[in-house]
This record gives structure tokens, sequence and C-alpha cells, in this order.
């Protein structure tokens, strides 16, 4: 069963990955999509080192590459699309933003469906991998603040 956001804040709280301090709430993708990347590459490193010597495809492709082996690009295309939006005129920004947002929300899907996403967060190695929770809710508020300017 996966954790629950108050469960990780937890975690993170008590392994020192996160402060209970207040921040204030960036409103660019990038930062906000590289914060929540932040948090969750312990957990992908964790689970490489547990599944390097497995003699699985899947295993292997985690092991090696982590999260970026695993994403069919998505990955990269929301990279580009953030870069593109940030960098957009005043003109193109909508259409930026549409395409974006539109990203981010395949991304958002993909992790909620493909089943090497489910893998990594329900692995039998106990290896906490929260990657839904937190790279869903960065790519939730990328969403929104792409909804603003569309």
């Amino acid at each position: 069963m996966p954790l629950t956001d108050v469960q990780i804040r937890f975690l993170n709280l008590y392994l020192g990955l996160e402060t209970d301090e207040p921040t204030e709430a960036s409103d660019n993708p990038l930062e906000i999509w590289q914060s929540a990347k932040d948090s969750t590459d312990p957990s992908i490193s964790a689970l490489q080192a547990t599944l390097k010597g497995y003699d699985d495809p899947i295993l292997s492709r985690i092991a090696e590459y982590g999260l970026n082996g695993i994403t069919d690009g998505n990955q990269v295309a929301l990279a580009k699309a953030m870069r593109e939006f940030n960098a957009a005129p005043a003109g193109d920004r909508a259409s930026q933003a549409k395409a974006l947002a539109g990203q981010a929300d395949a991304y958002r899907t993909f992790l909620e469906t493909d089943p090497r996403i489910a893998l990594c967060e329900q692995n039998p190695f106990n290896v906490s991998v929260p990657l839904n929770a937190t790279l869903g809710r960065a790519l939730s508020r990328i969403i929104e603040i792409a909804a603003r300017q569309s």
C-alpha cells in the first residue's frame, strides 16, 4: 500500500529531507519540478542500489537508469515544455502554458497508470519510493500554474 502524503511528509521531516519551516511557494514550474525530483532522488537511488544484480530486464533498467530509464520520454518532454514556457514572450505565453499543462498531465497519467512505476512504489525490497505522491503533487501544481497563464 502506498504511503499517504501525511506519512511521506512525516518521513521526510524525520529523515531531514524537509524542514518544518514555512517556505514560499514558487510559481516557476522548473523550481517546483526540481524540488520534487530532489526529494524523490534519494529513494530512487536506494531502489537502484537494491536492484543491481537482479537478472530481470525491467529491474535491470531501473537499476541502471533510474526513473529516466522508464519514463518513456515524459521526463525529457516535460523539461522541454517547462523551459519553453519560462522563455515564452507574453504573446506566446498562453500557447506554451497549454503545451506545458498537456505534458504535465500526460506525465501525471503515466505515473498513475504505468506498471513499472507501480513496481517501484510497491517493490518487495522495503524501499519507499513515493513517486505518485511527490511527483504527482508537483505536476498538479504545474498544471495549476499553466492554467492561470492560458
